[in-house]
């Protein structure tokens, strides 16, 4: 006889098994809408929960296991500010990918170092349009 039998287990989207998950997803969303509509790169709000959560370790350059988040939230803030807009040459992080594309652009292009060595002026707005 199986020490285990699985079964499939119902739950509905107000029990107490989602309630962490829910609250990070909501925090998301209005920090998303927030920083979308006020154009704020700002830190979002913490989350505070009552429930413990699951740790989750950074393994990603330049962190490689040095940096533990405390939720997945926190973990996808880590990322998009850390690694998400990195540049892959030399891993300079920047903090958007406007500026990551400046950035590529001006020290790692070919094309732009032999536009500047003509003679011709090649620059870009700092402000994403």
């Amino acid at each position: 006889m199986p020490l285990y039998t699985p079964a499939k287990r119902r739950r509905s989207c107000s029990d107490p098994f989602f309630a962490q998950g829910n609250a990070e997803s909501v925090l998301h969303s209005i920090d998303k809408q927030l920083a979308v509509a006020t154009g704020d790169n700002a830190q979002p709000v913490e989350l505070v929960a009552d429930q413990p959560s699951h740790s989750i370790i950074c393994h990603d350059a330049p962190c490689l296991g040095t940096v533990v988040c405390p939720s997945a939230l926190a973990f996808e803030r880590h990322y998009d500010q850390m690694h998400r807009n990195t540049c892959s040459v030399c891993s300079a992080i920047f903090p958007s990918a406007h500026w990551l594309d400046l950035h590529v652009q001006e020290h790692h292009d070919a094309f732009f170092d032999a536009r500047v060595a003509r003679g011709d002026k090649a620059f870009r707005c700092f402000l994403p349009t």
